[in-house]
């Protein structure tokens, strides 16, 4: 993905509010708002956007673990209870 589709795809994103930034990131927003596309916040933005459709995947991958312990049900004998 070239540098000018990671603009159109962040401000896409923006627009149709599926991305979201706090507003604590004055900085960000600021480089965002003046348009300063060589910022290193708006790069590592881009860069971001570009890589994030190969690490995120569809279905959650199941954990398995050895001889049959299933974390996070709680019951009488739980740590918790």
């Amino acid at each position: 993905m070239g540098e000018e589709a990671g603009v159109y795809h962040l401000r896409q994103l923006l627009g149709v509010q599926k991305l979201k930034v706090f507003s604590a990131m004055n900085d960000f927003l600021l480089d965002y708002r003046t348009g300063n596309e060589s910022s290193p916040l708006m790069h590592c933005c881009f860069v971001l956007l570009a890589s994030a459709s190969r690490c995120m995947c569809t279905k959650p991958i199941p954990v398995r673990f050895p001889n049959g312990f299933r974390a996070g049900y709680g019951g009488e004998r739980e740590w918790m209870a």
